[in-house]
């Protein structure tokens, strides 16, 4: 211990100072420390999406598939176990919305289409969400799903007897924050069909096997 009566130690999988611990891809500390962290990650991040729109120009589809699959789980982690960071996004979001998107389309208006690309595909998008928006609903609904793991190692209990209840509450958790989304894409797809000009996008997106983007 130091001084301050706070753990110092490095490890590959994480690290203890007297301001933060950090875990993989997220910290738990003061604001500062982790405003400064989530900061440097976006900025990280922000690079790594540049270098892939320049080989975008070349290579869409695999750029795209490389996007969805890859680079964006990595800050959908961060969303997940770091609360408000949303504003911290933005810029992450700027960089998505008027480099990567445009050239990934080569004729891009993000005014228009931006919300249609945040739908997951089987409502007609293409599961480009926005992570200046995302971040506060992922966050709340990990905090939903794990709340019930939390309470146990709260309690402190030397033997766990509840192991089937326990599962069943995660199981309920789980399945509500899928209905919450379904419904939350849903109302965003109604209200995105109700603008003429989208209208027949989403329509043909929307049906199995369609695929007008790319």
């Amino acid at each position: 211990r130091n001084r301050r009566g706070f753990t110092s130690h490095n490890r590959q999988n994480g690290s203890f100072t007297h301001q933060a611990r950090s875990n993989r891809c997220s910290r738990i500390g003061t604001k500062d420390f982790v405003k400064s962290f989530v900061s440097n990650m976006v900025a990280d991040w922000k690079k790594e999406l540049l270098d892939l729109t320049q080989i975008c120009k070349q290579e869409p589809q695999v750029c795209y598939a490389a996007y969805v699959f890859g680079l964006s789980k990595r800050w959908l982690y961060l969303m997940r176990t770091t609360p408000e960071v949303a504003k911290l996004f933005e810029p992450l979001e700027c960089c998505i919305s008027d480099q990567f998107l445009p050239t990934l389309f080569k004729s891009f208006n993000a005014d228009t289409l931006r919300s249609i690309t945040t739908l997951p595909a089987k409502f007609g998008g293409l599961s480009m969400f926005d992570p200046a928006q995302t971040a506060p609903d992922e966050y709340k609904y990990s905090a939903a799903a794990t709340e019930p793991l939390v309470r146990l190692i709260l309690e402190q209990k030397l033997i766990f007897d509840a192991e089937d209840k326990v599962q069943e509450e995660v199981r309920l958790a789980k399945t509500s924050i899928a209905t919450a989304k379904s419904d939350k894409f849903k109302h965003l797809q109604e209200e995105l069909g109700n603008v003429a000009s989208l209208n027949t996008i989403i329509k043909h997106q929307s049906q199995k096997g369609a695929s007008l983007w790319l």
